[in-house]
């Protein structure tokens, strides 16, 4: 959607500043009023919601995250209802799994590490577990590993904002179909940039998650940044879904995909002044600027985390993220930075850098209240973002909705 036409609510207010009616008070009063309207909906729907609320089973499909070179391994996770040891079957087809990986330990969260794999290939594997004597395993999936050098085009996707709200709401049962559908024409991996779930310590908001992220999970690789909501006490879900292997680990991390891209995940989730200056932050941003100096030839570059440095919603422009980050994009020539915590979409150009918020996977919509003048597009609507990479052009970018409907587009040339 065009800054001309960015939504209802703001053609609304457009007009009544023609009228001459938009003074403060009045335009405090038609702010109100439509922001209610919007909202109205989900707490009438509250009341519907909360008795189908139940608890779900532990067990659940699995989902995968690399870990170390994407090209060479990946890590399978599961959960179970019983504590039990784990294994992994897998290999090239699906007709022979003749390789194993295993781990002993009795745990409820599996997280089994394949390594030694080789580069653009398809896998092949079953997850299973031993509590009673009786070996459980469960049905066959496939993921790819990186290619090294790009040959031809390969899609990935990104997500934020998945969390189902307390009011009951989750469209993330619609972006999940999407995603699957992504994931079975061949997309490599998921980026999230935070708020997986609504609680960093509730376990059904949790279970919700997977119940609805079950549909693509087992074959695209869920490569996450956390969010606010998930960084609530020790972040203890977080940590054990997505293995990271000990209490203190950074939750930053970089990876190489190919030869052509290089991602960063950061640790940024309110925005404020502690991201940066405490012990954890500052080697961060230690982290960043050699990170970002090491893949400073890579043709493209994206740096995704929670909270926005610039958007139109709710939380506008964040000076603090501002002034600790936006040096580094221009620096080393990031090409995009995604965000979500807002709850909306939007793309935006600040110096060479394309910044896109993509808060639409799951939780309640926000109203877009300050369109900018580095936006260049923005709605607030149900989205997943779709990147492809051919190595004959450069990358480009599609806004998309659930069901795959294109609303918004970029290309990025090969430098």
């Amino acid at each position: 959607m065009s800054r001309d036409n960015v939504s209802t609510r703001w053609g609304l207010l457009s007009t009544l500043r023609q009228h001459g009616l938009a003074k403060s008070a009045k335009l405090l009063v038609v702010n109100v009023i439509l922001s209610v309207a919007l909202v109205l909906p989900v707490f009438i729907f509250l009341g519907a919601r909360a008795e189908e609320r139940v608890v779900l089973t532990a067990d659940k499909s699995p989902w995968l995250r690399f870990y170390d070179d994407p090209s060479t391994s990946m890590v399978v996770s599961w959960e179970t209802s019983e504590m039990s040891n784990s294994y992994v079957l897998y290999g090239e087809s699906s007709t022979s799994l003749d390789m194993i990986a295993a781990d002993a330990s009795m745990v409820l969260v599996h997280h089994v590490y394949l390594s030694g794999l080789s580069q653009n290939t398809r896998y092949y594997y079953r997850a299973g577990h031993n509590s009673t004597g009786t070996p459980v395993l469960g049905a066959t999936f496939s993921f790819m590993t990186a290619p090294v050098n790009v040959t031809a085009p390969f899609t990935f996707l990104a997500i934020s904002d998945t969390q189902e709200s307390t009011l009951g709401i989750n469209h993330h049962a619609v972006v999940a179909d999407g995603l699957a559908r992504e994931a079975r024409l061949g997309a490599r991996f998921t980026l999230h940039a935070g708020d997986v779930a609504d609680s960093g310590t509730d376990q059904d908001e949790w279970n919700y998650y997977w119940k609805h992220a079950a549909t693509y999970s087992a074959s695209l690789p869920i490569l996450p940044a956390i969010g606010n909501h998930d960084d609530h006490g020790s972040q203890p879900m977080f940590r054990k879904y997505f293995a990271f292997r000990a209490p203190g680990e950074p939750l930053y991390y970089s990876f190489n995909y190919s030869s052509l891209l290089h991602v960063t995940a950061l640790k940024i989730t309110y925005g404020r002044e502690t991201d940066f200056t405490s012990p954890g932050g500052m080697a961060m941003m230690g982290f960043l600027a050699a990170d970002l100096a090491a893949a400073a030839s890579m043709p493209f570059k994206i740096v995704y985390f929670h909270c926005p440095i610039i958007s139109s919603g709710f939380f506008g422009v964040n000076q603090v993220v501002m002034d600790n980050i936006r040096p580094f994009l221009a620096q080393y020539n990031v090409t995009v930075v995604i965000t979500g915590h807002d709850h909306h979409y939007e793309r935006l150009i600040m110096d060479s850098t394309t910044h896109l918020v993509i808060g639409g996977g799951g939780g309640v919509l926000d109203p877009c209240h300050n369109v900018l003048q580095e936006t260049r597009a923005v709605t607030s609507i149900p989205h997943y973002a779709r990147f492809t990479i051919d190595p004959a052009q450069g990358m480009s970018f599609e806004a998309c909705t659930p069901q795959g409907n294109v609303f918004d587009a970029a290309f990025f040339p090969l430098p």
